[in-house]
């Protein structure tokens, strides 16, 4: 468990890697982390996770360029689903539960940064939940295939039925195929509970974004960017500001309910 503290941070930085570069279609395990400001290539003194950021003060050792916090708030969050696992799961499942804890991060940031869940973690999530359960309590396979069919059909009624009537898509299909993967951990018995709690996040979110008059879809867009990212946001500013500014990627808070659920239960029991 002390192995899986330590290196929790480690696997953060690769997982906020994983983040960056998935969604342009970049290669996760290739090429080095550079500063994006004067492209000279990160060395291991720049890369220890969080202390480098901290003594750095999140610039560039050479240009002094700001590098983004993103980064470490992602390998802080690691470090906190390491010791919530810890805390809360029987020994011979506390790596099947980092590993999920991971999965949700990277797929939470994903979202939140460009809204959408990618197909290359969101199957082999459905498959590791069926795997999982059909080692840990094989007795209740059929319950979890049954969780997956219905969260996923259940979704993708909710996602046709909104566009027929309103003209627009209120779900991407990532969040059907999510949905799907979650029927494969909690079961049918949990989709209730993940759906509550991911509703009552995510208006209580909205409610907070808009008393505060926040326009980011999260509050994790208002930790400095590094300079290119910064760049990009500007040019896409007024394509932005055409949005609905109560627009909410919902993934967060699918994968808030998802782990709530499959760590304690269903709080809602039929």
């Amino acid at each position: 468990m002390i192995f899986l503290l330590i290196a929790s941070p480690f696997v953060g930085s690769f997982l906020a890697l994983v983040a960056e570069r998935l969604p342009l279609d970049k290669s996760v395990f290739f090429g080095r982390s550079y500063c994006k400001s004067c492209e000279r290539a990160l060395g291991p003194a720049d890369m220890v996770p969080l202390i480098s950021a901290l003594v750095l003060k999140w610039r560039c050792r050479t240009c002094g360029a700001a590098f983004g916090k993103r980064d470490s708030l992602v390998e802080l969050l690691c470090l906190g689903i390491a010791i919530w696992c810890v805390l809360v799961l029987p020994v011979p499942v506390v790596f099947v539960g980092f590993i999920l804890g991971s999965v949700l991060l990277v797929l939470s940031a994903i979202d939140i940064e460009h809204m959408y869940l990618p197909d290359v973690l969101l199957y082999p999530l459905t498959l590791g939940g069926l795997g999982f359960v059909w080692w840990w309590q094989p007795e209740a396979f059929i319950h979890h295939i049954i969780g997956a069919v219905i969260g996923g059909l259940s979704f993708f009624l909710i996602r046709w039925s909104y566009t027929r009537l309103r003209g627009c898509e209120g779900l991407g299909l990532g969040d059907v195929k999510f949905a799907c993967a979650i029927g494969a951990w909690v079961g049918w018995m949990g989709l209730a509970s993940v759906i509550l709690i991911a509703a009552v996040s995510a208006l209580l979110f909205y409610l907070i974004r808009k008393r505060f008059k926040k326009r980011s879809p999260l509050l994790i867009d208002k930790i400095e960017l590094s300079s290119e990212e910064q760049a990009g946001k500007e040019s896409n500013l007024e394509t932005s500001k055409e949005l609905d500014s109560s627009l909410l990627p919902f993934g967060p808070f699918l994968a808030l309910g998802l782990w709530i659920t499959w760590l304690y239960g269903p709080i809602i029991v039929g």
